[in-house]
């Protein structure tokens, strides 16, 4: 059994051990089809200069199909 000092010093120290909040750390998602995942730098890709090509590409590929 505690007594005098060691009952506060008991008190303290669950008392700080039930407040401080642990930091969590950010889970990197992982797998390939992973909705959340980070895109590093050098694979992210303009978005409307990827389409506007892409458009111009296939433009280019029809014309050539009804064209023989």
């Amino acid at each position: 059994m505690l007594k005098g000092l060691g009952i506060t010093a008991y008190r303290d120290i669950m008392n700080k051990s039930m407040t401080v909040q642990q930091e969590e750390k950010p889970e990197k998602p992982m797998g390939l089809l992973s909705r959340n995942k980070t895109v590093d730098k050098e694979d992210e890709v303009d978005s409307d200069t990827y389409v506007l090509e892409q458009f111009k590409t296939l433009k280019k590929l029809r014309a050539e199909m009804q064209n023989g």
